[in-house]
C-alpha cells in the first residue's frame, strides 16, 4: 500500500521485513503457503518486481535483494518470451532504497511496470541507496488501481 501512498521507501522496508519471515526452519513460513502464492511473492520480491493482486497486468517496483538476477520468461505464442536481467549493484538490507530505475536506457519515474514492458524480457536497472530518496513520490507514480492498468 505504501506505493499507492507515495512512500516507496517504506515499501522497501516492509518488503525486506516480510522476507525475514521465510527461513528453512519449521517456523519459517507464517501460515499456509497457499499453494505457492507466498513462495512466488518471495521470488518476485527478491527481483524487485512483484504482482500486487491476482489478475493485475503490472508489476510493482521495489529494491531487488540481489545485485544481479536473470529470469527466462517462457514463450506463450507471440505474447511473451525472452530474458529479463535485473541489476541492482550493491543491493543489501542496508542499501535497499531505490534512487532510480531505468528500463531500456529510459528512466522509470513510476513505481510499477506494465507487463507488456517486460513480457519479452529487458534489463531493469536499479540504483540503490542507504537513504530514502524522492524516486516514485511524484504525482502519477503510484501503481494503477484494480481494473485501471489497461487503457484503450
Amino acid at each position: 500500500m505504501y506505493l499507492w501512498a507515495g512512500a516507496p521507501a517504506k515499501a522497501a522496508t516492509a518488503v525486506r521485513a516480510a522476507m525475514t519471515l521465510f527461513t528453512t526452519g519449521p517456523d519459517g513460513m507464517t501460515g499456509n503457503d497457499d499453494l505457492g502464492t507466498m513462495s512466488a511473492w518471495y521470488a518476485f520480491s527478491s527481483l524487485g518486481l512483484y504482482p500486487t493482486m491476482s489478475g493485475g497486468d503490472f508489476l510493482a517496483l521495489s529494491s531487488p535483494q540481489f545485485a544481479s538476477s536473470v529470469v527466462r520468461i517462457g514463450h506463450y505464442g507471440a505474447r511473451q518470451g525472452g530474458t529479463l536481467t535485473v541489476t541492482a549493484p550493491g543491493a543489501s538490507d542496508a542499501k535497499r532504497y531505490v534512487r532510480s530505475v531505468s528500463l531500456g536506457g529510459r528512466q522509470v519515474a513510476r513505481t510499477w511496470l506494465d507487463w507488456g514492458q517486460v513480457a519479452h524480457g529487458g534489463k531493469p536497472a536499479h540504483r540503490l541507496s542507504t537513504e530514502p530518496s524522492s524516486w516514485g513520490t511524484g504525482p502519477g507514480a503510484e501503481p494503477p488501481s484494480v481494473g485501471a492498468a489497461r487503457k484503450g
